[in-house]
């Protein structure tokens, strides 16, 4: 999820009861996978990043 605030941690993952932030999206998927988490839908925007 995108966060709508302005800062160096443009994207965020819900995990829990806790929001962690990133500073990429890929850093975020890295995150969700590792944590047994997979993407199911994105924006060809935002997939490219993860090339």
């Amino acid at each position: 999820m995108h966060s709508n605030r302005e800062n160096p941690f443009n994207w965020m993952v819900a995990y829990g009861f806790s929001t962690v932030f990133f500073p990429t999206f890929k850093d975020a998927v890295e995150f969700c996978q590792d944590h047994g988490m997979k993407l199911i839908n994105t924006n060809d925007e935002y997939r490219s990043e993860l090339d």
